[in-house]
């Protein structure tokens, strides 16, 4: 009966400590974390969205200059064409501030990073609620073509 009060305890502990990291995790913002003014200090904004994190928006965000995704020479030299599925985060001025892979090429030419590059270079009209700009996270296909390679 002991080790049964023991594991329940743990079970009980372990709860109220996820309860608390969770619920406290979405109250911090970036003027709560210090910043002693060095290069070397980065804030981390708590304000913005994680990439699973749902966001109501009245207007979508709009994607305003995409650079053409440079198509990587072992891909060129290979022959291979293919697409990288990309996650961005997209902050109240336009600014992509994070990308990531949300579904990879499936092939090791080096599709990940050029379209990851590429994702970070381009502009947005950010979401709007209520006739203000939130920041939201958007996934979108870019695609390598050996046909607008030469």
């Amino acid at each position: 009966m002991t080790v049964a009060v023991t594991r329940m305890s743990l079970v009980a502990l372990l709860t109220l400590v996820c309860t608390f990291t969770v619920g406290s995790a979405g109250t911090a913002r970036a003027d709560d974390v210090p910043n002693n003014g060095g290069d070397s200090a980065r804030v981390v904004d708590k304000s913005l969205p994680s990439p699973d994190e749902f966001i109501a928006i009245d207007v979508n965000p709009v994607l305003e200059n995409q650079p053409q995704a440079v198509c990587p020479d072992s891909a060129k030299k290979a022959n291979v064409e293919g697409s990288v599925w990309v996650k961005v985060l997209i902050d109240k001025q336009g600014r992509v501030r994070q990308a990531l892979v949300a579904k990879g090429s499936g092939k090791k030419v080096g599709f990940e990073e050029a379209a990851l590059t590429a994702a970070k270079q381009t502009t947005w009209k950010p979401a709007m609620l209520n006739n203000k700009p939130v920041a939201v996270w958007v996934s979108y296909e870019i695609k390598f073509s050996l046909k607008n390679e030469k």
